[in-house]
């Protein structure tokens, strides 16, 4: 019952965000519209980091009975998804902050903060993949679910405290 229920969650997320996703780029250019500010871009990127996560999790029930390999390409999903989601929220409150509190204009921000932005969600979920791929810690758990192998569930890879203390 609750994998369905993560199904059902994943999918309704998932699809709505991928909505967003695919409607942000193609409304009207009128008002900045399309992605012209960074406020849209950077509310494209959470869409569809979002919308990655969600993959992952609505796949994940199958994973946990699939291959090593599988489980390592499900949980690379989730945490290009949940890192880049994590980047793209900030991103957004940043962006919200220095345009009502501190009056930062569209074209200053875009010049000024919005690559770093871009550049740390696609660092931060990088290095956060290669660092597990290269540990060898995301392993199937006992109920079917994936998950990097961690001291608090119970695993003890040799490997798992330094990704851990990393992550």
């Amino acid at each position: 019952m609750i994998k369905v229920l993560q199904i059902l969650s994943a999918g309704v997320t998932g699809i709505s965000t991928a909505i967003l996703a695919f409607s942000i780029p193609r409304s009207s250019s009128r008002n900045g519209g399309g992605l012209q500010t960074p406020r849209r871009r950077i509310l494209f990127g959470l869409c569809t980091s979002s919308t990655i996560q969600s993959l992952a999790f609505i796949i994940e029930p199958f994973t946990g009975l699939g291959s090593h390999a599988s489980c390592r390409a499900q949980q690379a999903l989730v945490l290009l998804g949940a890192d880049a989601s994590l980047v793209y929220t900030l991103g957004l409150s940043f962006f919200q902050l220095q345009v009502v509190k501190y009056g930062v204009s569209n074209k200053k921000f875009a010049q000024g903060y919005e690559r770093l932005i871009h550049l740390a969600a696609v660092v931060l979920p990088a290095a956060s993949i290669a660092a597990g791929l290269a540990l060898d810690v995301f392993h199937p758990m006992s109920n079917d679910h994936i998950w990097w192998c961690s001291p608090i569930f119970g695993c003890t890879s040799e490997n798992s405290n330094i990704y851990y203390l990393l992550y």
